[in-house]
């Protein structure tokens, strides 16, 4: 499997990780990957271009399907799960998943 870099943006809800994301994806042209949740769209987001909103049931369903590289429970939803594409991407993950993340890493 081709190696590639991944980019961690973190930050709380709301600190403007995305739309960090979205300028650095346009100004260096490169692929950002779409995570997927179990909240409800903001005004202006787009499923499957800002994030894939999926029911609980739905999102439990991947994860029993494997379909995820990582996910976390925040606030009793499931948030920002880096789905399995095989492409190389940067993804914009809430703080406990890039913390699993760097404990991962350091570990291997």
């Amino acid at each position: 499997m081709k190696k590639g870099n991944l980019f961690v943006v973190s930050g709380p809800s709301g600190a403007g990780k995305s739309t960090i994301c979205r300028l650095v994806r346009k100004m260096l042209n490169i692929n950002l990957a779409t995570s997927a949740t179990t909240r409800k769209p903001r005004e202006g987001e787009v499923n499957g271009r800002d994030y894939y909103f999926l029911t609980i049931p739905e999102f439990e369903e991947k994860l029993r399907n494997g379909e995820f590289l990582e996910h976390a429970k925040v606030h009793e939803l499931f948030g920002d799960a880096l789905m399995r594409t095989g492409k190389e991407e940067e993804a914009a993950l809430q703080w406990a998943i890039a913390e699993r993340l760097r404990e991962k890493n350091a570990k291997d």
